[in-house]
């Protein structure tokens, strides 16, 4: 006979699968069925919550990780948590809350401008040098694509801000569509930005 009062450690809840985007482990993700695991006592109870609503029960495994899958119901944030009871009975304490985020739209990036714009006006972008800098606005944190005529420029991030620039070597006289897509922390890919137009003109008038 044993006896057994002891309360069990807490459970952890470690992560969730799939954490889609650019990160791996920030637990935010643009697929809505997801698998939460963790670690609890061996062979313990482990019951899982969103926002304090019961997921579901499963067993530890006898390392003591246990995996539970959930639809998460609409985009938004989530705080996971779990307890765990022992093999005799003994209640655990809540995990530590982890925040998960569901998240399936992304804003369309803009293309807002060119430095430098020469000339009469400093906003048609039309300008005498070929070495600029094209800027504009996304979603916060995204990476954001910038093409020339289709072709791409290279990728930056937006900042914190949602704001981008990127270094372009415009390669000859001529009019460029300059367009962008945003994609997500979450890994949700934008549409197309509208095009701003860009015309380099370095030929001296008469």
């Amino acid at each position: 006979v044993v006896l057994d009062r002891v309360e069990p450690n807490a459970p952890t809840v470690d992560g969730i699968t799939d954490d889609t985007g650019s990160s791996s482990s920030d637990e935010i993700t643009n697929d809505n069925t997801i698998t939460i695991s963790g670690t609890a006592e061996a062979n313990s109870a482990v019951e899982v919550f969103s926002g304090g609503v019961s997921i579901g029960t499963v067993t530890a495994d006898g390392s003591g990780a246990y995996s539970i899958a959930y639809n998460i119901p609409s985009d938004g944030t989530y705080l996971i948590t779990a307890i765990t009871t022992d093999v005799a009975g003994n209640i655990s304490a809540a995990s530590t809350a982890m925040t998960v985020a569901l998240d399936r739209t992304v804003n369309d990036p803009t293309v807002d401008g060119i430095i430098s714009d020469t000339g009469i006006s400093s906003s048609d972008e039309i300008t005498k040098e070929n070495s600029i800098t094209i800027f504009g606005t996304a979603e916060a944190n995204s990476a954001v694509e910038v093409f020339s005529g289709g072709v791409s420029i290279g990728t930056v991030t937006a900042d914190g801000s949602g704001v981008y620039s990127i270094a372009y070597s415009i390669p000859s006289d001529g009019t460029y569509l300059i367009t962008a897509v945003a994609t997500d922390v979450a890994g949700n890919p934008s549409a197309a930005s509208t095009a701003t137009t860009v015309v380099l003109d370095r030929v001296e008038p008469n």
